[in-house]
Order: C-alpha cells, then sequence, then structure tokens
C-alpha cells in the first residue's frame, strides 16, 4: 500500500493513462526486481490495434467469472 496516495483522485487526474502505467512499474520494481522493467513495461504497453488494451486486458477479460443468475430483489 504504499505509495497509494499518488495514486488517489486528485494527484492522477493530470496524468495520462501511460504515464500512470510508467508510474505503476516503477512502483512495482522493488518487489519484482530491477531486471523485470521492460518486461512490465511491455506488459502495459497499448497493442497495435485501436480498441486492443494491454497485455494484462485479455488475462483480466478471460480469467474473470460471470454471473448469470437472474436478478431478484
Amino acid at each position: 500500500m504504499n505509495g497509494q496516495e499518488d495514486f488517489y483522485d486528485i494527484p492522477s487526474s493530470n496524468r495520462t493513462p501511460t504515464e500512470t502505467r510508467a508510474k505503476l512499474v516503477e512502483l512495482a520494481l522493488p518487489i519484482v526486481g530491477a531486471d523485470k522493467k521492460e518486461v512490465l513495461t511491455d506488459l502495459l504497453a497499448h497493442k497495435s490495434t485501436p480498441n486492443g488494451g494491454i497485455a494484462v486486458t485479455d488475462e483480466l477479460k478471460y480469467t474473470s467469472t460471470f454471473d448469470a443468475s437472474p436478478c431478484t430483489r
């Protein structure tokens, strides 16, 4: 949770998504090791298609579960 304040609404409001991803990489390096910087940066880089997302997007899309049960109130 160290560094979370830098990602709150106001501090991050003037950053682009790309800048935010770069800050996330820097935040992770002490944990995963500086030698993983290029790998992390590549995972968070935009794909070549206009709406392709990033490499992590596919992992989130295809590993999440969907509850198809009907809503009841």
